[in-house]
């Protein structure tokens, strides 16, 4: 049996070798194929001007979503105020006392 150097020694050589053989066979350019890349266009492709008006329509449909939660936001606080305002009222004054 061969130990355990004699094995590397002889897998490094014929690493060696095969490296050298690559090196000596030359590659001409003309062999490998040229391919021309090209930019894709979706066959859909909006117009920058269409663009910019979803854009902006998607952005008025925002500010009036926000504009409308912050209204019922506040009459949603002003009926919790004029309950909690109703409450206490009703149990300093009208509360029977026992």
């Amino acid at each position: 049996m061969t130990s355990q150097d004699e094995h590397n020694k002889r897998v490094q050589r014929q690493v060696e070798m095969r490296l050298r053989e690559m090196e000596n066979q030359q590659i001409p350019n003309s062999e490998a194929p040229f391919y021309q890349t090209i930019k894709h266009q979706p066959v859909n492709s909006l117009n920058p001007g269409r663009k910019k008006a979803i854009f902006a329509l998607q952005l008025f449909g925002i500010g009036v979503a926000v504009i409308l939660a912050v209204r019922i936001a506040s009459i949603l606080a002003g009926f919790v105020i004029t309950a909690t305002l109703i409450w206490v009222v009703y149990s300093l004054f009208f509360a029977s006392r026992k």
